[in-house]
């Protein structure tokens, strides 16, 4: 309806109580004067109401020109430093806590602050109502919203917020009970995680993301929560249950245990992708319009058979930054894998990145409940019980499993997991190239039941062995089916291994490893054996065998390998030469030869380089990575050359991208994706302010 002749009436109400004191509103020009503060001379604070309403809170009765900065002095009597008024002034009561508190107050003594438990509520209330002239119809629209924050007793803090966002009346309270599609256009308003500001202050979103009902009272480590909340309740592979959900989560923690849990009926659909590490920071989630608040990142290091190595998780705002509207992600450094770091070409660790997030859809109605409880049972013990019941569209996935850990000695660590699924588990994205192309890892089939039980050792020969190195072992084993970590195995998969590494002497350590996996009908086994010797101080020599043998899945046969390295540290920098090949081969195995250069670290104070050249019987190959730091900002390169047998290039590989701040508060980013040859040809462009 287009509103060229119309009447309309507009009602506004708006709360702000600090300390526990409601504070009286009365309208003033363009501002609200706050009143029922202390008259300090000279004492002026501003805030910003939701959605661009401009307050002043003041004495009444003062001018609101903002003073010169009074000087200040350290208070040597003071418990923990604290900046006090050099004046001669009367201090005022407290209203708001040290640190972040209303500018000319002056300073709160810790022995008051915990005397005087602080509240604070604010909240709006903005109705509309219109009618057409010209129609002769009615209209009308509004938004409620609030915040309250403060101590309930016993040292438990509760804090509630919601918000319906502008909407018509009839459909108010559906902005604080749900998602919709058409809250697509508000969600391109979605604030940062938490941005940066030069004195140190950071901006806190302790009530909920995306405006629906939030609740929460929470003391220390434990918490009950009714609202958006992230939960994590396993910390091993083989059950995983990171998540944003919307509905009943908490927490009881002790100094010896734990229990949580979570219970959600959600109206959104959770997705994971997964990305090789490209060398650039952009990255294209597989689904735009991406629910506030439930992009969850993490970065994982898996060997050449997928066990996993090592996991970081990364936190919103601080190592990445979302566009929920279009499903891009910015991480703050660009994520390169490994690069030339190991002795033999086939055993470089794998570095993913992992995205686990919930997009809207129409007619979902999913039910999702986790338990997990932990208990330190003495002697080094800590038992572990894990639980989830999750439906997903059609599909619905059981998972329990129970866990322990042992520190058996000084230096000595041991593991034990074992873990059940029941469904077929959901279907996962995995991309190659950054999101320009995804392929599909299928769910399994439904009512599938199987199981997984791992075990590992963990030990630092130090206190052990009185030698300086480290010893490790693992056996683990899933059956084709199992869901626990989201994604159903499509085979069975057995892999055991272990691995040690000895000092001999201060310049000579001695390695050694074992590994079998078993996948399906393919076996394959493997025997490793490395000397490293350090020749100077900046001097390394590496040389290690190798001997492989591979039954079924197409190929059997064994083979030797050699392998000879020679590292040389030069500035902040090192370089490398490589070289191996076959020694011996049987049955179906070829033998390859490839030998080349690297380099990698810092090459001056501001450009570093990852990078590595070779050539030999799979053809031509090149990685390499450049990051040059500016006062401002970054530009960095990622190229890549994959060859093949011919030595023709088979596919190039190309990231540049650019980083430049715009005074505090705004940054500008680029960055171009060029993919040619190899699985197929693909250009991405991404580009925005941040």
């Amino acid at each position: 309806m287009t509103r060229n002749n119309f009447l309309a009436a507009t009602a506004l109400g708006v709360t702000l109580a600090v300390s526990g004191q409601s504070l009286a509103a009365r309208a003033d020009g363009s501002a609200f004067v706050i009143e029922g503060l202390p008259a300090v001379p000279g004492a002026v604070a501003e805030a910003t109401a939701p959605d661009a309403f401009a307050f002043e809170i003041r004495a009444p009765g003062r001018p609101s020109a903002r003073p010169a900065p009074r000087p200040v002095a350290l208070d040597p009597e003071a418990s923990s430093p604290a900046l006090v008024e050099a004046a001669s002034l009367p201090v005022p009561e407290p209203v708001a806590p040290a640190g972040p508190r209303l500018a000319g107050l002056g300073a709160v003594a810790p022995e008051a602050q915990a005397a005087r438990p602080l509240w604070t509520r604010t909240g709006m209330l903005d109705l509309t109502f219109g009618r057409d002239l010209d129609e002769g119809t009615g209209w009308s629209e509004g938004r409620a919203a609030f915040f309250a924050q403060g101590p309930v007793g016993d040292g438990w803090t509760l804090t509630a917020s919601a918000d319906s966002g502008g909407r018509p009346l009839d459909e108010l309270l559906d902005g604080l009970t749900g998602t919709e599609r058409r809250d697509a256009l508000a969600r391109l308003r979605a604030a940062p995680g938490a941005p940066d500001f030069g004195d140190g202050s950071a901006l806190l979103h302790p009530g909920g993301r995306d405006g629906r009902l939030f609740a929460r009272i929470a003391r220390d480590d434990s918490h009950l929560t009714f609202g958006q909340s992230r939960v994590s309740l396993a910390d091993g592979d083989l059950i995983r249950a990171e998540r944003s959900i919307y509905g009943l989560s908490g927490r009881h923690a002790t100094e010896t245990g734990s229990v949580e849990g979570f219970a959600s009926r959600e109206d959104a659909l959770p997705e994971t992708d997964l990305f090789d590490a490209t060398g650039g920071a952009s990255y294209r989630l597989a689904h735009r319009d991406v629910l506030p608040g439930t992009v969850q990142l993490s970065v994982e290091r898996r060997d050449e058979t997928g066990r996993l190595i090592e996991r970081r998780q990364l936190v919103e705002g601080l190592d990445y930054s979302v566009n929920h509207a279009q499903g891009h992600v910015l991480l703050g450094r660009p994520l390169m894998g490994q690069v030339g770091r190991a002795l033999f070409s086939d055993e470089s660790d794998e570095i993913t990145l992992r995205a686990d997030y919930a997009r809207p859809a129409d007619g979902i109605d999913d039910l999702s409940t986790g338990l997990r409880a932990r208990q330190e049972i003495g002697g080094g013990l800590s038992l572990g019980a894990t639980a989830l019941d999750e439906e997903t569209g059609d599909a619905r996935m059981r998972v329990a499993g129970v866990d322990a850990t042992l520190e058996a000695a000084p230096g000595l660590r041991l593991t034990a997991e074992l873990a059940r699924s029941e469904g077929s588990g959901r279907a996962f994205n995995r991309s190659s190239d950054g999101g320009l192309s995804f392929s599909t890892e299928a769910s399994g089939a439904p009512g599938t039941e199987a199981t997984a039980w791992s075990l590992g050792a963990e030990a630092d020969l130090a206190p052990l062995a009185g030698t300086e190195g480290t010893a490790s072992a693992w056996v683990e084993r899933r059956e084709a089916g199992f869901a626990g970590t989201g994604a159903a195995e499509p085979e069975t998969l057995t892999r055991a291994g272990a691995e040690v590494e000895v000092a001999v002497t201060e310049a000579t350590r001695l390695g050694f490893g074992a590994e079998s996996v078993e996948r399906g009908t393919e076996r394959r086994r493997e025997l490793r054996l490395d000397l490293a010797q350090r020749i100077d101080p900046a001097t390394e020599l590496r040389v290690g065998l190798e001997r492989e043998t591979l039954s079924g899945g197409g190929q059997n046969g064994t083979r030797s390998d050699a392998a000879l390295r020679v590292e040389r540290r030069v500035g902040g920098a090192t370089a490398h030469l490589f070289a191996e090949g076959t020694l011996a081969a049987e049955g179906d195995l070829d033998r390859y030869h490839r030998y080349g250069a690297g380099l990698s670290g810092a090459l001056t104070d501001r450009l570093s380089a990852e990078a590595e050249l070779g050539f030999g019987s799979a053809g031509t190959g090149l990685e390499a990575g450049l990051s040059y730091a500016r006062d401002d900002g970054e530009v960095y390169l990622r190229h890549r050359i994959v060859g093949d047998a011919t030595d023709d290039i088979a596919g190039h590989g190309l990231v540049l991208g650019q980083r430049r701040d715009i005074g505090d508060d705004w940054s500008i980013f680029a960055e171009q994706d060029l993919l040619l040859g190899g699985a197929g040809d693909g250009h991405g462009q991404s580009y925005g302010l941040t």
